[in-house]
């Protein structure tokens, strides 16, 4: 199973105050069918200088947006949920 196109980063990224937001990787269906795999942990991360325990997926601190086009066949989403730690 594989999403969509990008290289996942080693660790999640350190959002700096006032920079600006980036969207969220998308993963797009095919056939009318998205397949994805998902690794959610919790762990530490940098949010404007300051270091907060939240949930990563796929080692990124946003989620995955997850679409099917318009005008598509009629979709259908499959999730896998490869692993899930609190990183206690």
């Amino acid at each position: 199973m594989g999403g969509g196109g990008g290289s996942a980063p080693s660790a999640p990224s350190a959002l700096k105050a006032g920079a600006p937001l980036e969207n969220p990787e998308e993963l797009v269906s095919h056939d009318g069918v998205l397949r994805a795999e998902l690794d959610v942990s919790g762990r530490l991360v940098n949010m404007a200088g300051r270091k907060l325990r939240a949930l990563t997926y796929n080692d990124r601190f946003m989620p995955p947006a997850l679409a099917h086009p318009a005008g598509g066949p009629a979709g259908r989403t499959e999730l896998e949920t490869l692993a899930y730690s609190t990183g206690a």
